[in-house]
């Protein structure tokens, strides 16, 4: 048997079949899904006329399936219930689904600051996963102003605001600096250090990183940025 050409069957008519085939009559069918006998027994027989077959008879209780209407139904009958279910399927889904949560960053906080805390955060949230995108400092803003990342952390908020005006920029926490140095070195003899006095040695670092350090407007007036030694590269 070939299937009829240019007849499309309709959800309502393969419901209305299944709830007769499931409850053994138009009536109690039409009950079920709260519509008029009248409305049950019309699509059904429309839904045997496009598929050329005979799929219900009736008999004293009500109605049976024939032998065809008895496949369909098993055929039907899963996908019915599979759409009946689907908001609740749906929701649960949406409850139940993993939130991915990119954060971009130079590799030095990602791994001292975001790795740390991403245990406990999950712990509380078991539902986050990280994608932790390691980048170049001036990249970050971008990252974030094109949708790649959710976060950025940066220590160039000058840059964003000048450039990425629609970015919102709240302070993570204060850097601590320590200077940290031989105990044979000239400036262990100061009591305390100014940063006139660091002038003579050379200062490595990104621009990103001395404009966020404390004092750095002294730290370039003073050219202190522009004291590299020759032979290192930051």
């Amino acid at each position: 048997m070939s299937p009829p050409q240019n007849k499309e069957v309709t959800l309502s008519q393969i419901r209305s079949f299944v709830e007769t085939a499931r409850h053994g009559s138009f009536t109690a069918a039409a009950k079920a899904l709260d519509l008029s006998q009248p409305t049950i027994w019309k699509q059904v027989h429309e839904l045997e006329r496009l598929l050329d077959v005979t799929l219900i008879r009736s008999n004293r209780r009500g109605c049976e399936l024939t032998a065809e209407g008895v496949i369909l139904e098993k055929l039907a009958a899963p996908s019915i219930i599979n759409l009946l279910n689907l908001p609740d399927r749906f929701y649960s889904a949406i409850e139940n689904a993993n939130v991915l949560i990119s954060i971009a960053g130079t590799p030095r906080p990602l791994s001292e600051e975001i790795v740390p805390c991403i245990p406990e955060f999950v712990r509380r949230f078991p539902r986050s996963r990280f994608r932790l995108i390691e980048t170049q400092a001036e990249e970050i803003s971008r990252l974030v102003d094109d949708g790649s990342a959710e976060l950025g952390f940066t220590l160039d908020s000058q840059r964003v605001q000048t450039q990425f005006p629609l970015l919102a920029i709240e302070p993570w926490y204060q850097l601590d600096v320590m200077l940290v140095m031989h105990r044979k070195h000239p400036l262990t003899r100061k009591r305390k250090v100014a940063l006139r006095d660091l002038r003579p040695y050379p200062l490595i670092g990104t621009q990103a990183m001395i404009n966020e350090l404390p004092g750095s407007e002294q730290i370039l007036a003073l050219g202190m940025n522009q004291n590299q030694s020759c032979c290192v590269e930051a």
